[in-house]
């Protein structure tokens, strides 16, 4: 992973080089995009899909039962045990992107170090998103088209590869104010280029975005539970 991981910024650098000699993107320095796309990736790449992967397999072979009959809740018990594995691949994503970034450029772009919340936060809404995906195996057969979908949303529509200000005003207006903008875009704008107004702004919509997600987590976990429970599990 490592390996693949400093590939992909050796790629990017001199990628974004090119594209800088020809046509510098307006209000990114050259240092700032590259740092930029440190801090997007990190906030993705450290969430498996494997996650929904797992859950999908419990949920349609019946395994989540053995949860439901013991003091801790299946959900808080998965949750906790994912978040930790994945705050543990953000940091050595972060420190060997940043790591990377730097021996290529000479420069740590970062602003505020206040950022960071955002960027933690980015991760468990990825994590939760990704167990929602694993939780609508209760409906369908099968969700790795769903995986796939919500995988290349994150990377084009959330900013993890381009920043949003790529794309037409009309378009930005739009992503900008979507769940996926909040886990690898908004983080990696303020990292660059922070402000506090941004920030309040972006922290109060990722809170209202994992509230939704919560509640919208706990709905369908409801529905398994009984599903389950239904079927004598």
């Amino acid at each position: 992973m490592a390996n693949a991981y400093v590939k992909i910024f050796v790629i990017m650098y001199f990628l974004w080089s090119a594209i800088y000699q020809k046509t510098p993107m307006q209000g990114y320095t050259f240092e700032q995009i590259m740092w930029y796309l440190v801090i997007a990736e990190a906030s993705v790449i450290s969430v498996s899909t494997k996650i929904s992967a797992d859950i999908e397999r419990e949920v349609q072979s019946g395994e989540v039962s053995y949860y439901l009959t013991r003091p801790i809740s299946y959900l808080w018990f998965t949750f906790t045990t994912k978040i930790g594995e994945c705050l543990i691949l953000w940091i050595t994503a972060m420190l060997l992107g940043g790591s990377v970034m730097y021996f290529l450029t000479g420069t740590m772009a970062l602003s505020n170090p206040w950022f960071l919340i955002t960027s933690v936060i980015a991760v468990v809404m990825n994590v939760l998103v990704n167990l929602f995906i694993g939780m609508l195996a209760i409906w369908l057969e099968d969700v790795k088209a769903i995986r796939w979908i919500y995988a290349k949303i994150v990377l084009f529509a959330g900013g993890t590869v381009l920043p949003l200000e790529v794309f037409p005003l009309a378009i930005q207006d739009i992503l900008k104010y979507l769940p996926f903008a909040y886990i690898a875009y908004a983080p990696a704008r303020l990292s660059v280029l922070f402000s506090w107004p941004e920030f309040f702004r972006v922290l109060l919509m990722q809170l209202g975005y994992l509230t939704l997600l919560i509640l919208v987590l706990v709905w369908v976990f409801s529905k398994v539970v009984k599903k389950n429970s239904a079927q004598g599990g």
